[in-house]
């Protein structure tokens, strides 16, 4: 009987100590496919009395199930996205089949700059070997935008409320940036509001690529920077008490 209790605290202290891992808090962010809208639905909209542009779906938040419900709608979700990679504040990250790309949160507060340009250029402290801070180069295109979380006091919900906004008059890219190595013509960003979570994690916006986004571009150059950033990498943290520390009973 002894045995038996002694064998089920054991198992007990092992899963405890699984279940109290926890990983370091991420920034996240999904790129999926720009849903085209077929010339059936097109006709659909305009007998309706709406636009066909997918930018007239980004509105206010006005309603708890606010989820651009006519657009996800027609869109059919596929598992077939190319990687994409994209820099923040030092790593690169490489989207996940589905999408998905996350950072280590190396931020205070919850607001994020979204930067899509073809070029960015280094501030060397030290050239070419250390690097201050990274700038728009003004003679690529380049978009930025500003994710801003807000909390609606009527719906009782936390929302991103997304702006185009024009880029600092030095060029200087701030800290907590997301950087797309890209045309800005080929990506869309919804302009309005956007349900979340609160969360100690950023999940932020879905953003759509278009088809004439170019793959190599993003990947070649975001690559011949790599010297100056490092790769995202998943940590566990482990609590201090493990079965080492734990005092045996005698017998």
């Amino acid at each position: 009987m002894k045995q038996i209790l002694k064998k089920t605290l054991y198992i007990g202290i092992i899963l405890s100590n699984i279940y109290s891992y926890t990983t370091d808090s991420i920034i996240t962010i999904f790129i999926q496919k720009y849903p085209y809208l077929t010339k059936s639905e097109i006709k659909k909209l305009k007998k309706q009395g709406k636009s066909s542009s997918l930018s007239n779906y980004s509105r206010a938040l006005k309603q708890p199930d606010y989820l651009y419900r006519d657009v996800v709608s027609s869109y059919k979700h596929t598992y077939e996205l190319p990687a994409i990679m994209c820099m923040y504040a030092g790593n690169i990250a490489l989207s996940s089949p589905d999408g998905q790309i996350s950072f280590p949160l190396l931020q205070q507060t919850h607001d994020m700059h979204i930067l899509i340009t073809e070029k960015i250029i280094p501030a060397y402290i030290v050239a070419p070997g250390t690097v201050n801070n990274w700038m728009i180069d003004p003679k690529h295109p380049h978009e930025m935008y500003f994710m801003k979380l807000e909390f609606d006091k009527k719906t009782n919900l936390y929302y991103y409320q997304t702006s185009k906004i024009d880029p600092a008059q030095n060029n200087n890219i701030p800290l907590n940036t997301i950087i797309f190595i890209a045309d800005p013509q080929t990506m869309y960003i919804p302009i309005g509001a956007t349900i979340t979570q609160a969360s100690p994690n950023i999940v932020l916006p879905t953003i759509y690529i278009k088809k004439d986004f170019c793959f190599i571009k993003n990947t070649l150059f975001t690559l011949a920077t790599n010297q100056y950033f490092k790769s995202t990498n998943p940590s566990i943290k482990q609590d201090d008490q493990t079965i080492a520390f734990i005092q045996q009973p005698n017998g």
